[in-house]
Order: structure tokens, then C-alpha cells, then sequence
């Protein structure tokens, strides 16, 4: 779901319809599916000690300075059900209905919607 949120992201800065000034901002506000941006710091946002990390590149010749500094592990990719279910709310309905990453998907996308 955060590559549809980044789709929508760009999508939202070119139509002008963006929520925050910053495109990396805008980016977690819609991966976190609020419009309130300290509920998506404290979802999607750096935390305090080791974690799992998943960077959005827009500026692909920034690649090379970032491998530099993480290693590479695709895995963080991969959505952790039961963590995303509890981070997120998730009803047991939307996720009969359409999955987690679905339900996800979908309320990233009712952001545009209340635009």
C-alpha cells in the first residue's frame, strides 16, 4: 500500500490537491490514510531505537547514498497482517471483504475523496 500511497502522493502535488507542503510528508499522511499529521508520525513515522524502515525514493540519484547508509531488505515490504490490522484499526468486515493490504489501499484512496 505505500506504493499506491506514493502514487497518489505525486498525483496529489501535480494536481495541486496536496495536504502537507512536503512531498515526503505527503507521502506518510497518505500511507498512514489520515489527513492529520501527527497521527501519521506516530503510525508510519522514526521511532526511537531498531527498526524496519521502508524509504520512498522519488529522486532516484539519491540510490546510491542511501545504500551506503542501510542495507537493503526487500522482506520490510512484505505486510505483517496481524501488526498492520492492530496499527491501523482494521475491522474484521473490511478484511473478509478485501484483505488488509486492500483495506488499506482503500482508505488511502477515500483521502482523495475527502479532498
Amino acid at each position: 500500500h505505500v506504493l499506491h500511497a506514493t502514487a497518489h502522493a505525486i498525483k496529489a502535488f501535480k494536481r495541486g490537491e496536496n495536504i502537507a507542503n512536503d512531498i515526503g510528508l505527503e507521502i506518510c499522511l497518505r500511507t498512514a490514510a489520515t489527513r492529520q499529521i501527527s497521527k501519521a508520525l506516530r503510525i508510519v513515522g522514526l521511532k526511537e531505537g531498531p527498526m524496519e524502515i521502508c524509504a520512498v525514493l522519488i529522486d532516484s540519484d539519491k540510490l546510491d547514498t542511501l545504500s551506503r547508509i542501510f542495507k537493503r531488505d526487500d522482506t520490510v515490504l512484505e505486510p505483517d497482517t496481524r501488526y498492520l490490522k492492530k496499527l491501523y484499526n482494521l475491522t474484521k468486515n473490511e478484511i473478509e471483504l478485501v484483505g488488509v493490504t486492500g483495506a488499506l489501499i482503500e482508505r488511502t484512496t477515500l483521502l482523495i475523496l475527502e479532498s
